[in-house]
């Protein structure tokens, strides 16, 4: 067991638009890998690579393979061992839900209740090993290509191998989950909610700690609390994330990616892209433009 640096962000999750749970894959680095936590169940898959996973206090390996679930409001991150500026396409992959969801089920069908105690046990992480690993990672990669009745009767047939197998560990301490505080979540999602809406947008600190009614001192530390980053850092670091998407994915220029994102001075875009990217903007773009291609293209 370990601790890990107390920088930690509420997820917002937003509910699938096509299903009763979130299925989704992302890169490494991505604004959504870092420590952090939210209320839904996750089941999580990676699928290339090997680092380090870190679920509540537990710290250990992952490798290409590893599966693991996690329980609401438990955090966890898995970081892998690459190089400055290195980029892994495609590391995750893993589906979301949501206590409600399985309480709706269960009132509908009674058969629901005997993945019970695997939500229970995931308060505290799970891995699985061996065949559980090998096949709950296939149906959930399966997932991707299907829709309706069939991801649903997936979903339902990963919950149940999960919930069937010995293979098995729980990863955090019974005495980490006993002294978790969640104070003030509601607010702070609220906060976290309307950064990700107008980062383009000029914010500043005071305004935002008039609209949650607190003088700017207060709102400053109860920030940092909550995210682990001051707000300008988290700011930042929010607007930096999203010129990276811009740059891989579309066809602006720089200097207009740097004003879409709410940079007003190129200079400053470039030294803080730098800052957090270990690269130019334009030399993420090159690197990481082209090897989307090549993945679109396989």
């Amino acid at each position: 067991m370990g601790s890990y640096a107390p920088k930690i962000d509420l997820e917002l999750v937003n509910s699938s638009e096509n299903g009763s749970f979130r299925w989704f894959h992302h890169d490494f680095p991505h604004p959504l890998a870092h420590w952090h936590f939210h209320p839904e169940f996750e089941i999580h898959l990676l699928t290339k690579g090997h680092g380090r996973a870190y679920v509540g206090d537990y710290i250990g390996p992952f490798k290409e393979g590893t599966l693991m679930m996690v329980g609401p409001n438990l955090p966890h991150n898995w970081v892998s061992d690459l190089d400055a500026g290195e980029h892994q396409f495609g590391r995750d992959c893993l589906i979301q839900f949501s206590t409600p969801l399985i309480d709706k089920a269960e009132n509908l069908f009674q058969e629901i209740s005997s993945i019970k105690p695997l939500l229970h046990q995931s308060r505290q992480g799970l891995e699985f090993f061996g065949e559980t690993a090998k096949l709950g990672g296939e149906l959930l990669i399966s997932m991707q290509n299907t829709h309706g009745v069939t991801r649903l009767i997936r979903f339902l047939e990963l919950l149940e191998l999960l919930s069937n197998s010995d293979e098995k560990q729980e990863l955090a301490s019974i005495e980490f989950i006993s002294g978790v505080r969640l104070d003030d979540v509601a607010r702070i999602n609220a906060v976290i909610q309307y950064l990700y809406t107008h980062y383009p947008d000029p914010i500043r600190l005071g305004d935002l700690a008039n609209k949650h009614h607190m003088c700017e001192s207060s709102f400053s530390r109860f920030f940092k609390k909550n995210t682990g980053r001051n707000f300008v850092q988290y700011l930042s670091w929010l607007r930096i994330n999203q010129a990276g998407i811009l740059l891989i994915n579309g066809a602006s220029s720089i200097s207009q990616v740097c004003y879409e994102v709410g940079f007003n001075n190129l200079a400053n875009f470039n030294r803080s892209f730098l800052k957090q990217k270990k690269m130019t903007p334009t030399e993420f773009r090159e690197k990481y433009g082209e090897e989307v291609k090549r993945q679109i293209s396989k």
